[in-house]
């Protein structure tokens, strides 16, 4: 499938904002990935085929690490490698800003677990009662040295 992956625009968070919603329990409002836009748009991208949104990711700069705040694929085109490029491509941006990587994945969410492994992440321990709904996350870190 040919898509080409680029920074997101304000244009795209309604489609990003759909995504965000069939994908996760707890997912950002349109508000949080307006600000989270807003404030990082430079580590925001998306992947698009003919105006369609295919997948996103985008980080949250500090001091010393980048979090990767969310990353997800439109239902209908998981599997296909999408996630995967769009990670390359923000380790890529970030190895330029930051040398350290980090995430949390819900401990319940073993495809997501296997995908930050596969790319590099290692647990770094639990963090309890996260996510709204209480359950427990992983803390996931990489080095980008």
């Amino acid at each position: 499938m040919d898509y080409i992956i680029r920074h997101a625009k304000e244009s795209d968070i309604e489609q990003i904002q759909r995504i965000e919603e069939e994908s996760f329990p707890s997912p950002f409002s349109n508000k949080q990935i307006l600000l989270l836009y807003s404030d990082y748009k430079e580590i925001f991208f998306v992947a698009e085929k003919d105006s369609e949104i295919l997948g996103y990711i985008v980080g949250i700069k500090s001091f010393r690490k980048i979090t990767i705040a969310t990353i997800a694929v439109k239902e209908e085109y998981r599997r296909e490698g999408i996630a995967a490029k769009l990670m390359r491509h923000f380790i890529k941006k970030a190895r330029t800003i930051t040398q350290t990587l980090e995430l949390q994945a819900r401990i319940s969410n073993k495809p997501a677990i296997f995908f930050y492994e596969e790319a590099g992440f290692t647990c770094e321990g639990i963090l309890h009662r996260y996510y709204p709904d209480k359950e427990d996350a992983i803390l996931y870190r990489r080095s980008l040295r």
